[in-house]
């Protein structure tokens, strides 16, 4: 009886560890969205920042040097938003395996819980 409590209270803490990495999981997956949208965003942005940029070129060739500063910083900031985006897809997987293990462990537990049962109810 001891020892199937004390295997209730694992599965019990395992479907908590389920519940967190789901959470977990639910968490980087709106990160990662929200990282999705910004780079969006910022591409079709840094596209019609182009589209004006050239046509300050030929009416202007002073202010190309402005642009070429606004274009690098627009590259630094894709870059970045891309890194991030790169590392929540690494977090994304990385919440998804442990959920897979966490729901081994869990079916695991379970089957040892059925085990201890029959085992309890062979010996009545």
């Amino acid at each position: 009886l001891r020892r199937e409590e004390e295997e209730e209270e694992e599965a019990q803490q395992r479907k908590t560890e389920i519940g967190e990495a789901h959470a977990r999981l639910q968490q980087v997956r709106i990160e990662y969205a929200e990282t999705s949208e910004e780079l969006r965003h910022l591409l079709s942005s840094a596209q019609q920042q182009q589209r004006e940029r050239k046509q300050q070129e030929e009416t202007a060739q002073a202010s190309q040097q402005q642009h070429l500063d606004t274009q690098s910083n627009m590259t630094h900031n894709i870059t970045l938003l891309h890194r991030s985006h790169t590392a929540l897809l690494g977090q994304l997987r990385e919440a998804e395996a442990d959920r897979d293990k966490v729901l081994v462990e869990v079916e695991a537990a379970q089957d040892s819980m059925r085990v201890a049962a029959a085992e309890v109810e062979a010996l009545d």
